[in-house]
């Protein structure tokens, strides 16, 4: 009896053992996520709680941003007025957990730079507009050991491809993946770079970060529902 006793005991810590390891894995990969964002396979493609101002030629101003719901979604929501402080008129689920990773409580918050998408297919640049965040300055490191990192411009943001893991030395490649005159393949949106560092299209700085508001106001929206 004290043998098995023994026996189980050792086969118990050693499950205990095994769970609090995979609870310090899980802990450390969460933590090399360097700033809030959504991430693809360690990359923030999508910068969290960062408001964009936009415009629409019937309504007027108004502004997005793209907020966790939960731990599964993302969602984007849509404010009245430019600095996402405004009624929220809409939510729309726009990320999932079953595609991509969300770092949605790191204290980090992600450096930017603004992208004005125009909403009208005909590859012009008047009209109704959104400005959307694209994460810079992040090092990512990729399966294969090399490394990638945006780099925006007044004109472009363009992903650079290091063969170090760090971002070091000079670039082997690099992409242009927004520039001032492209038009988007799928909808035909004209794009140009609205924020880059001091740099402003319109002359004044955006409202920035939100510290996860949205997500405040959608719950309280979910609850007068549920209570009504």
């Amino acid at each position: 009896n004290f043998h098995q006793t023994s026996t189980t005991l050792n086969t118990i810590n050693n499950r205990m053992s095994l769970l609090i390891s995979v609870f310090f894995i899980s802990q450390l990969i969460t933590s090399t996520l360097s700033c809030r964002a959504v991430y693809f396979e360690g990359v923030p493609i999508a910068p969290l709680d960062v408001c964009g101002p936009g415009y629409n030629i019937y309504m007027g101003e108004f502004s997005q941003v793209w907020t966790c719901w939960n731990s599964t979604t993302v969602v984007e929501e849509l404010y009245e007025g430019k600095n996402c402080d405004g009624e929220l008129a809409s939510a729309q689920i726009i990320y999932n957990a079953s595609t991509y990773t969300f770092d949605c409580n790191n204290d980090n918050l992600c450096e930017y730079a603004m992208v004005r998408e125009y909403l009208a297919t005909s590859c012009t640049d008047e009209g109704s507009y959104e400005d959307i965040p694209v994460g810079i300055n992040h090092c990512s490191v990729r399966p294969n050991g090399t490394s990638i990192k945006n780099i925006c411009t007044e004109t472009a943001i363009e992903e650079y491809i290091y063969d170090t893991n760090d971002c070091s030395g000079n670039h082997k490649s690099r992409e242009i993946l927004y520039q001032n005159g492209d038009c988007g393949e799928e909808y035909n949106n004209y794009y140009k770079i609205s924020m880059c560092g001091d740099f402003r299209i319109d002359g004044e700085q955006s409202k920035g970060n939100r510290n996860g508001f949205g997500t405040y106001i959608g719950l309280l929206m979910i609850i007068a529902l549920i209570m009504g």
